[in-house]
């Protein structure tokens, strides 16, 4: 039989992205000025330095959606050795996000350098969590074209990210780190790397819900 993911799958990402979003609210409501998305990055949400009320709010959220997220990618068809370690690497890059939710919740306040830490689960996180869902939808897209979309979705503001820094390297290199203060100078918004975070952030749900919705299982 072939048909969609199944529904208890398909529940499990819902309440990944409900979890997600719900977390990203509070704690951005709770931040202590007014978060500026656009020009501040995401770890500044989740930081008990910058967001002492909230950041706990979105550790958390960070952690429980990442756990959602599990099921739902243990969930996705395997056909081919190849897409077999593409969900493999993802649910790695899961385990990741989970811990390093878990690691900004249990070290607040911690000597600074094990920020190293929290630097190197959030960089696996993103390594095993995008190659994987990138690798899965490079090898379903042979056989069906609309998993061409989440490839793209993903490699995007990727890519976005890679060229607006290089810009920077180029032509500004006394700015400093993006904060609130680039809009003020005029900076352009498509410069910020906190606005392209953001963007590669929601990428990678929307990335992920579309390779698993839009790609036929067979029983």
């Amino acid at each position: 039989m072939t048909g969609r993911i199944p529904i208890k799958q398909r529940t499990y990402y819902v309440l990944s992205l409900g979890t997600l979003i719900a977390s990203v609210a509070i704690a951005s409501n709770l931040y202590p000025t007014f978060y500026d998305w656009q020009y501040t990055v995401v770890s500044a949400l989740a930081s008990s330095k910058h967001n002492p009320q909230g950041y706990a709010y979105l550790s958390a959220g960070i952690s429980i959606s990442m756990a959602f997220l599990f099921p739902y990618a243990a969930g996705l068809t395997v056909l081919k050795p190849g897409e077999k370690r593409s969900v493999r690497a993802l649910k790695t890059g899961i385990i990741f996000g989970i811990l390093t939710g878990v690691e900004s919740l249990a070290t607040p306040g911690w000597p600074a350098s094990l920020d190293k830490v929290h630097e190197a689960l959030a960089l696996f996180c993103f390594l095993f969590t995008y190659g994987g869902i990138l690798g899965y939808a490079i090898s379903r897209a042979k056989s069906n074209r609309s998993l061409i979309w989440p490839a793209a979705v993903i490699v995007a503001p990727i890519a976005a990210i890679g060229i607006c820094q290089l810009s920077l390297y180029l032509g500004q290199r006394d700015l400093g780190w993006v904060d609130q203060s680039w809009r003020d100078m005029g900076i352009p918004l498509w410069q910020s790397f906190a606005f392209w975070q953001w963007i590669a952030l929601w990428s990678l749900w929307a990335a992920a819900g579309m390779i698993g919705f839009l790609s036929p299982r067979t029983d």
